[in-house]
């Protein structure tokens, strides 16, 4: 089983979740929502901020983007339960439109941004997290 993303939780409640491949094939895919889903089951009340770091994803096809649309679709509550708000690294067109097309399905309830670095998220997370 190949490893998709790492979880950084150095700078926890801010955790960084950086992409470790460029393609997601299905089943990459697939992995990644099972460690999405248990990393938000296991931090449930604990009002994290994720920051994704999709800069090294070069795309995600329609059928992953839509897989990955239904998958929040059907865990928005289980989300909401852990997050203060989701950050999402970007650095170049084709990310917006990945986000774009994901949030066509299902568009977040919950804070979120898009920024051009890892450490302009962080900031953004520890001012959401002041606010609490």
């Amino acid at each position: 089983m190949n490893k998709v993303v790492d979880i950084n939780t150095n700078d926890y409640p801010i955790v960084s979740v950086c992409t470790l491949k460029c393609d997601f094939t299905e089943g990459d895919i697939d992995l990644y929502i099972d460690i999405m889903t248990q990393f938000y089951k296991d931090n449930v009340g604990k009002n994290v901020v994720v920051i994704y770091d999709i800069s090294i994803l070069k795309a995600i096809d329609a059928k992953g983007r839509i897989k990955i649309g239904e998958w929040l679709k059907e865990n928005t509550q289980l989300i909401k339960s852990a997050v203060k708000g989701v950050c999402y690294v970007q650095k170049n067109f084709i990310h917006k439109i990945t986000l774009q097309g994901i949030f066509l399905v299902k568009k977040p309830e919950w804070e979120h941004k898009a920024v051009k670095s890892l450490s302009e998220g962080i900031e953004w997370g520890r001012k959401i997290l002041e606010n609490l």
